[in-house]
């Protein structure tokens, strides 16, 4: 009989190697293939990337310009 813990254990490291080839190796990827994760894990996009931007943004050194009121 095969065993079958150790089967899904190889097929999860195999998994896991070919998502960090792609998706985990921080490359950009399509919409597409964020559907599809989103898909295969039964989970809303919105979900899925909540809170990934906080903290990404660089503060820009731009000063307001500043415009004055002309008199009447």
């Amino acid at each position: 009989m095969a065993n079958q813990e150790q089967f899904f254990r190889a097929l999860g490291t195999k998994v896991r190697t070919l998502r960090k080839k792609q998706v985990e190796a921080g490359r950009p990827i399509t919409v597409t293939t964020l559907l599809r994760i989103c898909e295969v894990f039964e989970l809303p996009m919105a979900k899925l990337v909540r809170g990934l931007d906080e903290g990404i943004y660089e503060k820009l050194d731009v000063v307001p310009q500043v415009r004055k009121k002309r008199r009447s």
